[in-house]
């Protein structure tokens, strides 16, 4: 395989990372992990201004962020390996924060 064969291999998953971030963020966040990246990378806010908002401090944010990007980065591994592996089962996530296993949820139609 030449030095664009393993871009070429993935090419074909570009087309579904909006439907695949929305989902792991959906599967793979607790409700305020999620809040916090949506604020954090969406609306370009500091953690000192989502630490006010939400009334924490910031060390609360900034660790809920950091498992936030830790459980997204799981979950897209997880998705990404499967889609390249060809698997028609049941895609794998990597769960909710503090679980241990990848959570199974079933393919859409």
């Amino acid at each position: 395989m030449g030095a664009s064969g393993g871009a070429d291999e993935y090419r074909h998953l570009a087309g579904s990372y909006p439907k695949l971030l929305k989902l792991v963020l959906n599967e793979n966040l607790t409700k305020t992990q999620k809040c916090y990246i949506i604020r954090y990378y969406r609306d370009g806010m500091t953690v000192t201004e989502i630490a006010q908002m939400y009334g924490v401090n910031k060390s609360t944010v900034s660790r809920t962020l950091k498992r936030a990007r830790e459980n997204l980065k799981r979950a897209i591994h997880c998705e990404l390996v499967r889609k390249a592996a060809g698997s028609s089962r049941g895609r794998v996530l990597a769960g909710r924060a503090n679980s241990a296993e990848p959570k199974r949820v079933q393919e859409e139609k």
